[in-house]
Formats: C-alpha cells, sequence, structure tokens
C-alpha cells in the first residue's frame, strides 16, 4: 500500500510538471500574440509615415530604417524565446519520460504516449504559428516597400510637373542672354 501511494504521488508530481509545461506553453503563446499585435502598430505606424511623407523623406527614411530595426528585432526576440520555450521544453518531457518508465506500469506508457501526441502537437501548431508570422510580416514588408515605391514615384511626378514651367522660363532666358 504505501508503495502505491508513493507511486502515486510521483504520478502527480509528474502531473504537475506537466501543467507547468503547459503553462509555459500558454504564456509562449500570449507572447507571440502580444508580438503580433506590435508588428500590427508598427506596420500602421509606417502606414501613417508613409501618407506624411511629402514634407520629409529624409525622416521618413530614418522612420523606416528605425522601423525595421524594430521590426527585426521583434522577430529575433520572438524567435529566441520560442527556442529557448522548445529547449526547456523538450528537457522538462525528456525528463518526466525517464522518472514515469521508471515507476508505472503498462498503462502509464499508455499515457506517456499520448503526452508524447500532444508535444508534437503543440510543436506542429507553434512551427505553424512561425511559419504564417514569418510570412505575414514578409507580405505586410513587401506591401510597404510597394506603397513607399508609389508614393514615391507620384511625389517625383507632382516635383516635375511643379517645376517644369519654370525650367521652360529659365531655358527661355538663357537663350535671350546668350
Amino acid at each position: 500500500m504505501s508503495v502505491a501511494v508513493a507511486r502515486y504521488s510521483e504520478l502527480v508530481q509528474q502531473a504537475e510538471r506537466f501543467s507547468a509545461a503547459a503553462a509555459g506553453l500558454q504564456k509562449l503563446l500570449a507572447a507571440l500574440e502580444s508580438q503580433r499585435e506590435h508588428l500590427h502598430g508598427a506596420l500602421t505606424h509606417l502606414g501613417n509615415l508613409l501618407k506624411a511623407a511629402g514634407d520629409g523623406i529624409p525622416r521618413l527614411e530614418e522612420k523606416i530604417t528605425e522601423l525595421t530595426r524594430q521590426i527585426e528585432a521583434s522577430v529575433r526576440h520572438t524567435s529566441e524565446t520560442l527556442a529557448a520555450a522548445s529547449t526547456d521544453l523538450a528537457r522538462n518531457v525528456q525528463d518526466s519520460h525517464s522518472q514515469m518508465q521508471r515507476i508505472l506500469t503498462q498503462s502509464a506508457s499508455d499515457v506517456h504516449r499520448e503526452v508524447n501526441s500532444h508535444v508534437q502537437q503543440l510543436s506542429a501548431q507553434t512551427k505553424e504559428q512561425v511559419v504564417t508570422l514569418d510570412r505575414a510580416l514578409s507580405e505586410e514588408l513587401t506591401k510597404s516597400i510597394r506603397t513607399l515605391g508609389e508614393h514615391l514615384t507620384a511625389l517625383s511626378h507632382r516635383f516635375v510637373e511643379d517645376y517644369r514651367p519654370l525650367t521652360e522660363s529659365l531655358r527661355s532666358l538663357t537663350h535671350l542672354a546668350t
């Protein structure tokens, strides 16, 4: 009976470790959502900067560079957080696996297979989310660059239209002077 109580106690401890690992994944998902919101805000900010491009193109370039650095740092931080969480999760699962194998009977072995299945699902979902995030970032950056190009083209055309009469007047003056 005392052996059964001891094994049950160890099983409860293992369940607590898995709960902690699940809580860690929950925090990671919350952090990913926060990063997504931050990136959305940053891209919105970039859109606003593009609208105001007529006044300060040099300043706009600095802002775009700063925004690009922020996005890069955010993606790098998310990748590092994801790698650390994956490493911790893999280490925790491996430790739990070793202890459960020693303690449990055949039924514990079935539980272990189920846990590994959940970990693989979470890993696959995390990979999908990272791929989705990367794809979304790439698309938004492409859209932002394309929009910037369109605005700069429109600004250049407007500049040519505005200064063409002045240029023609200067040309006729120089012809008159010579």
